[in-house]
């Protein structure tokens, strides 16, 4: 009878710890955060950071050591701030451009980090000197910053024609001194080219009216420079960031007496050199 009775006890004990462990592991069963999101990988980043910051002309934020957002002194009508690499502005080189003006939103990479920089209103008022101006108070800046792998970049040859319309959105440089036409080429690879405003008569080779073309890629900003005379020559220029090659062919539609940006297209072209995965991303995506 006492052995019956023990048996019945351990059976007891094991249905127990049976149904004791299959709570646990259905309790403990891992459920997706909502904040988690689908990289272009296949795998998940999941936001650790979010914040809304306002920044005054004259004032900074450093992002990491490699990246700050600072927003120029000038505080004039179509002032932002900019996404800095590095410690300052690098004004003398047009083969390596450091900065990007943050009019709508700008996604980097970052030592295993996405951050997301969302421009969401600036303030503003009139001053009177000689004339009303207006000026920019603050700037908010809306600021994710996720953990991710790096991003995966295509290496696709990609062509395709602009023309130097004025329908597309003005890109403000940081000194306001001339309007670009923005136009985002092509996603993944990320291809943005400004197209300069323009208007000169005749085939001038004078090398004191210089255009800059603005190129933005996964691995960097560059311009590459035109005078009058090669634009009417159609001469391909092209520049190399990180693995990939850009190049830009003018196309004149018209020829008067006095051209403009609106008188010309451009062929745009990127292909890659090298394998891109050798090759550190920066910039993910840019829109104005």
């Amino acid at each position: 009878m006492e052995k019956k009775n023990l048996i019945y006890l351990s059976l007891l004990v094991l249905i127990i710890i049976v149904i004791g462990a299959f709570y646990l592991l259905t309790k403990n069963q891992y459920v997706p955060d909502e904040n988690l999101k689908e990289s272009e990988t296949g795998k998940k980043s999941v936001i650790v950071e979010s914040e809304t910051l306002t920044l005054k002309p004259g004032e900074s934020k450093i992002l990491s050591e490699d990246m700050r957002i600072r927003f120029g002194s000038s505080g004039t009508e179509f002032s932002v701030p900019d996404i800095i690499f590095g410690e300052d502005y690098n004004l003398n080189n047009p083969q390596d451009i450091n900065y990007l003006p943050i009019y709508n939103t700008i996604e980097l990479y970052d030592n295993g980090k996405i951050i997301s920089l969302q421009k969401q209103q600036c303030e503003t008022e009139d001053v009177l000197s000689d004339v009303l101006e207006r000026h920019i108070v603050d700037c908010k800046i809306r600021i994710n910053i996720e953990d991710s792998v790096e991003p995966k970049i295509s290496e696709t040859t990609v062509i395709k024609i602009i023309r130097g319309s004025d329908s597309t959105r003005p890109i403000y440089r940081p000194n306001y001194a001339m309007t670009i036409q923005g136009e985002r080429v092509n996603e993944n690879p990320l291809l943005y080219i400004g197209i300069p405003e323009f208007s000169f008569s005749g085939r001038s080779s004078s090398e004191d009216y210089k255009l800059g073309f603005t190129i933005i890629t996964n691995f960097g900003i560059a311009e590459i420079i035109y005078i009058p005379i090669e634009l009417f020559d159609e001469v391909t220029k092209n520049i190399q960031i990180g693995p990939a090659i850009i190049a830009i062919t003018p196309q004149k539609n018209v020829v008067r007496s006095k051209n403009t940006n609106e008188d010309f297209s451009f062929q745009i072209s990127i292909n890659f050199e090298d394998d891109a995965e050798n090759y550190p991303v920066n910039i993910i995506n840019f829109t104005y």
